[in-house]
């Protein structure tokens, strides 16, 4: 699956203050991932921002990850791995001892 957020798309009309906005807006690179869910399986499902957007950011029950030291488009790859994706489905099934593995 391979989900790129764009400024073609439209977008939920929300508030949040200008700190809010200023820290957390939407910049190219960007990548954003499912935190929360129904099933185990929709947990950590990646997009990647593909542009710069003016005035948005994302909801609460999504992560937002600004990569510093990596491209983007890697870590968005990393969340598509068959590796990290039974990684999430065993954490999101109650497999927190796992963690202190890692």
């Amino acid at each position: 699956m391979f989900i790129n957020i764009t400024n073609s798309m439209d977008f939920m009309e929300a508030t949040a203050s200008k700190s809010q906005i200023d820290k957390f807006q939407l910049q190219k690179g960007d990548v954003i991932v499912t935190k929360d869910s129904e099933s185990p399986d929709d947990i950590a499902i990646p997009a990647l921002v593909k542009d710069n957007l003016e005035n948005v950011v994302c909801g609460y029950h999504l992560n937002h990850f600004k990569p510093i030291n990596i491209l983007g488009d890697f870590l968005f790859r990393i969340f598509q791995t068959q590796y990290a994706r039974s990684f999430f489905e065993v954490v999101a099934k109650g497999g927190d001892k796992i963690w202190h593995r890692c």
